[in-house]
């Protein structure tokens, strides 16, 4: 319930990054377009993309034939627009990426972790890999740097905490440590977390208000879109699917319970069952999938643990009410027929079966989700008003206006 008002300058502010938003999605939308998906006068989008245009951040692109009168002109971001980094830290390596607002990469980086790395050598690669990365953007300037990396993290601190099987790096302030560094705002984010983000931004769920993303890799592991909002709990713990309990009786977990999910269905686990079981040695999870489609004993071990994962996912279903559960990390290299038992066997276990279907869909990402989603964590702050704001409208103070791009725009707000 709203306990107070809201004055003409926070609905401008609203109006402002709504229009951003949807102009950095690369759909490359004319005036016309963004009036009638936002509901706002053409005059007022004319105004907006206008301050837009005075920052240097857009600018009109070729025009798009329609049936009858003029072509719509279509806006998109100028190949001078800013961009931000993103790095994704995995336990054994870290790979980076430039890329623009609209998610295009630019350029990537790699660097390999091992033993006896430690917090300040983990810090100086981290450091390293951005730094590279800003020298390869042909001059345009950096906004923002993001970090996906494994739980838990303190959010409120920007800090890895104690990431289990990581060489023993504790409690490392990577987001301030950075930000001192290299003079830029720096954001630190769960993986999970930041690949269900940039599925709401810009993958399969930009139309859904409630989804799950669940990630098979190590662990498993989910970011929760509740109500278009990423949901995180009281810690920054929420979405730790891989330590739901679905055998008490179990094996043990590195958590200290047993039988927890992620013990039958990470990625090491079933690479391990196959070996076992099967006396089948498989280089990639992908490898392993493939080889299921064809031959009957693997098809039924691999369908036997993923019905454990669609039990454990029926149950986040009962509890939250998604609309889709979007798979990913290695969970993207399943084949389309394995996503398809998971998802009947998640729409035979729901309460709501009969009344509506969850769909079960391969991340728009692939495998890289978390990367991508890394690159998008300064933009999520952007399209929040929390970054940027100013500087990309053109304002000091939080007064001056592009008003004067306005008269420009408005004659050609008669042609969009």
């Amino acid at each position: 319930m709203r306990t107070a008002g809201i004055n003409l300058e926070e609905i401008k502010k609203t109006n402002r990054l709504l229009i951003l938003r949807l102009l950095c999605s690369g759909n490359g939308f004319s005036r016309t377009d963004l009036s009638q998906m936002t509901g706002l006068a053409k005059m007022t989008v004319s105004n907006i993309t206008a301050e837009l245009r005075s920052a240097g951040l857009i600018e009109e692109q070729a025009a798009e034939r329609q049936r009858a009168g003029r072509p719509a002109i279509r806006l998109g971001l100028t190949k001078s627009s800013p961009v931000e980094v993103g790095l994704f830290l995995r336990r054994d390596g870290c790979t980076g990426i430039v890329a623009t607002m609209d998610m295009e990469i630019i350029s990537q980086a790699d660097f390999s972790l091992g033993p006896g790395e430690t917090a300040n050598s983990l810090l100086d690669k981290v450091e390293s890999a951005i730094r590279c990365l800003t020298q390869r953007c042909g001059g345009r300037e950096v906004f923002g740097v993001g970090i996906a990396a494994m739980g838990p993290l303190d959010y409120a601190r920007g800090e890895l905490i104690t990431p289990p099987n990581f060489y023993n790096i504790r409690h490392v302030a990577m987001a301030e440590t950075l930000k001192n560094r290299l003079g830029l705002p720096v954001f630190l984010a769960n993986d999970m977390d930041v690949s269900a983000a940039v599925e709401k931004l810009y993958g399969k769920c930009v139309d859904m208000r409630n989804f799950v993303y669940v990630g098979l890799t190590n662990g498993v592991g989910a970011g929760l879109v509740l109500n278009n909002s990423l949901f995180r709990g009281h810690h920054g713990f929420a979405g730790e699917l891989g330590h739901m309990i679905i055998d008490s009786g179990g094996p043990p977990c590195t958590c200290g319970n047993r039988g927890c999910l992620e013990t039958y269905v990470s990625v090491p686990r079933i690479l391990q069952r196959f070996r076992r079981e099967l006396g089948r040695e498989f280089e990639t999870f992908g490898e392993l999938c493939s080889f299921c489609e064809q031959d009957q004993a693997g098809a039924a071990l691999l369908d036997s643990l993923l019905e454990k994962l669609a039990t454990a996912l029926a149950n986040l279903c009962n509890i939250t009410d998604p609309e889709a559960i979007v798979i990913g990390h290695s969970g993207a290299l399943l084949t389309d027929s394995q996503l398809r038992s998971i998802e009947r066997w998640v729409n035979q276990r729901i309460l709501a079966k009969g009344i509506s279907k969850v769909r079960v869909l391969r991340s728009a990402f692939g495998t890289q989700a978390s990367l991508y989603g890394a690159a998008a964590l300064p933009l999520q702050q952007v399209f929040e008003g929390k970054l940027c704001y100013e500087k990309f409208f053109q304002l000091e103070d939080g007064k001056k206006s592009g008003a004067e791009g306005a008269k420009k725009d408005s004659a050609a707000q008669h042609t969009a």
